[in-house]
């Protein structure tokens, strides 16, 4: 008789992603209104939320922009108006939302 062998094979099972998708949040003039903001917003680099809020340059290298009120207040005005279709996609109740920022990560 012949000693059999087992062997423990480790799968990856895949994690299923469901992504909300929000076409028409932004029509093409706002998206370019966004654009222009940041291209003419005052940049800094991004902070990385840790112990508190703290540069890390070789975590995240990045620039936050801070952008005219206007053009922040049309983008809260538009996420507010998919909060309700967000939070039954995900089949969450979304109690609060933090304030928008605008970061720009470069190639690299």
């Amino acid at each position: 008789m012949r000693p059999s062998c087992t062997m423990a094979v480790e799968r990856w099972v895949p994690i299923s992603l469901q992504i909300f998708i929000a076409p028409d949040v932004l029509d093409a003039p706002s998206c370019r209104r966004v654009q222009a903001a940041m291209d003419a917003g005052a940049p800094e680099p991004a902070e990385v939320l840790a112990d508190g809020f703290e540069l890390q340059h070789d975590v995240r290298r990045a620039t936050q922009i801070e952008i005219a009120d206007t053009v922040l207040a049309m983008v809260d005005a538009a996420l507010d108006r998919v909060r309700i279709p967000i939070a039954s996609f995900y089949g969450v109740v979304l109690q609060s939302r933090e304030g928008v920022s605008f970061v720009r990560y470069e190639a690299g």
